[in-house]
């Protein structure tokens, strides 16, 4: 994925057009150009495999710099679920239904939340 594709001066050059568009950094970071002129920065992320998005603040404002931070700073402190998995292995463990003591494996919870026959 691109990050920082975008400048100040492509953010201060967007005018409004018939419809509302999105202009993408990365990292999830857009400045959201409304049909009426306002330009509002955003950021697009997921819970639970739904979308959601968040808004920083306007433009003006909040600079393209500011909000790259606020961006980053937002990211560092909501770990994602994968992240969290790989860390915490008693999050494996219950996820999988791995038992936590090595070598026993019953038949009912299976290897990998796979279901042995």
């Amino acid at each position: 994925m691109p990050t920082n594709t975008l400048t100040d001066h492509v953010c201060k050059s967007a005018k409004p057009s018939e419809k509302d568009r999105k202009m993408f950094d990365g990292h999830g970071l857009y400045l959201f150009v409304s049909a009426k002129g306002a330009k509002v920065w955003r950021m697009a992320y997921r819970v639970d495999g739904k979308p959601k998005t968040k808004s920083l603040g306007d433009y003006p404002l909040l600079s393209l710099a500011e909000a790259r931070a606020k961006c980053a700073e937002l990211v560092i402190c909501t770990p994602s679920k994968g992240r969290a998995r790989r860390s915490d292995t008693s999050l494996i463990h219950s996820r999988y239904k791995i038992p936590a003591t090595p070598g026993k494996v019953s038949r009912t919870s299976g290897i990998m939340g796979h279901e042995q026959s």
